[in-house]
């Protein structure tokens, strides 16, 4: 009879399944992510992986929630000590350009899998939400100053739009190499921060039929 674990043993165990997991899609890409390849690599039982989750689905849903919880972290970090909402939100940006780049496979399983919320975890769900109220701190407190007049959540898609276009351009090889790439990645920074018309300019260059919204 296998012996019976102990909550934090259970952790421990999914916790190693995971990191293996996200070791895996990182190394051999999201085909090679199944639950017999990921026992093998784990070095345990092809029955183990389904002793702490139910599918294949479960694994990538864990993996989901541990490659965001990376992101977090390094965003937490970046922030320590910043109280202006405009430095808070520059590196904010800086940091999720740079996990896009350094995990180009693992974000696109967070932000391009395609899933509806009706596949999600509440352990996703939760972490989704804990990111987004991250990003929105600085928007927040620009909107309260006057700053910005466009509400937070609304700008909060427009930059993440832009940055998320930026990151996909690169990650297909259509920006060049990686000094174009530098210089487009300063140059729309440039823009999300200042815009791009002179302050004398007296209507939109591009009147998209929203501006009054």
């Amino acid at each position: 009879m296998p012996p019976v674990l102990s909550s934090e043993q259970i952790e421990e165990k999914r916790t190693m399944l995971v990191q293996e997991a996200m070791g895996i899609l990182e190394r051999d890409g999201i085909a090679a992510l199944t639950a017999r390849y990921l026992a093998d690599c784990a070095k345990v039982s092809r029955s183990t992986p389904y002793l702490y989750f139910k599918d294949k689905a479960a694994i990538i849903d864990a993996v989901k929630v541990a490659g965001l919880r990376r992101l977090i972290i390094a965003c937490e970090k970046a922030i320590i000590g910043v109280d202006h909402y405009g430095e808070h939100l520059r590196r904010l940006g800086e940091t999720y350009v740079d996990f896009g780049i350094n995990h180009p496979v693992l974000y696109q399983l967070i932000f391009m899998s395609g899933e509806g919320d009706t596949n999600m975890s509440q352990a996703l769900a939760e972490t989704i939400d804990e990111y987004k109220i991250l990003t929105l701190g600085p928007l927040e407190k620009a909107y309260a100053a006057g700053v910005v007049t466009m509400s937070p959540e609304r700008l909060n898609l427009v930059l993440w739009a832009s940055v998320h276009g930026l990151l996909t351009l690169r990650n297909v090889g259509l920006l060049g190499d990686d000094e174009a790439f530098s210089n487009l990645r300063s140059d729309l920074e440039i823009v999300l921060a200042k815009g791009f018309l002179s302050d004398n300019t007296e209507k939109p260059l591009i009147d998209t039929g929203h501006t009054k919204r």
